[in-house]
């Protein structure tokens, strides 16, 4: 597909998305890791455990207002507007991803979430200078970190 996409179900229903400007990230990898079935079904016990029908669900639709964020690059939409369904059953079965929930906040990101099932936890910053800043700073506390950006063109390899 190459581009930017919004996955939704099991992040294999792709949606094409007119990207502006890059968004800048830091990604933190936890060497654990976490089976996506697992996760799955851990949020499915969650949901029913809170009397939800979880055969009842239907697929969640991608808001027109996150769209119109990524196409503009408004960082600070983008991060009221994401979200991520999984992140509750990642965390309660690995539970330090919290602390690196939490500590990708205190190193500034605008916002810091679980990517996919997980173990990766995302954080959404400002600019190409301060995905570094945020880089540096946690991984000064302990979580090796990596920069990334979104890209219209697709996926390329980089010297």
């Amino acid at each position: 597909m190459g581009g930017t996409a919004i996955g939704v179900g099991r992040g294999d229903v792709l949606t094409k998305v007119q990207a502006g400007p890059a968004l800048h990230w830091v990604m933190t990898p936890n060497p654990a890791g976490l089976s996506t079935p697992q996760v799955y079904r851990q949020l499915d016990v969650m949901r029913v455990n809170q009397g939800i029908d979880v055969s009842a669900l239907e697929a969640p639709e991608v808001p027109e207002e996150l769209l119109e964020a990524i196409a503009t690059g408004d960082v600070t939409e983008v991060a009221k507007l994401m979200h991520n369904d999984l992140e509750i059953a990642a965390v309660a079965m690995l539970p330090e991803l919290a602390d690196t929930l939490v500590a990708g906040r205190k190193a500034g990101s605008v916002r810091s979430m679980v990517s996919g099932s997980g173990p990766t936890i995302a954080h959404l910053a400002k600019s190409a200078v301060h995905a570094e800043q945020i880089a540096t700073r946690l991984q000064a506390a302990g979580y090796p970190s990596i920069v990334t950006y979104t890209s219209n063109s697709g996926t390329r390899l980089e010297n």
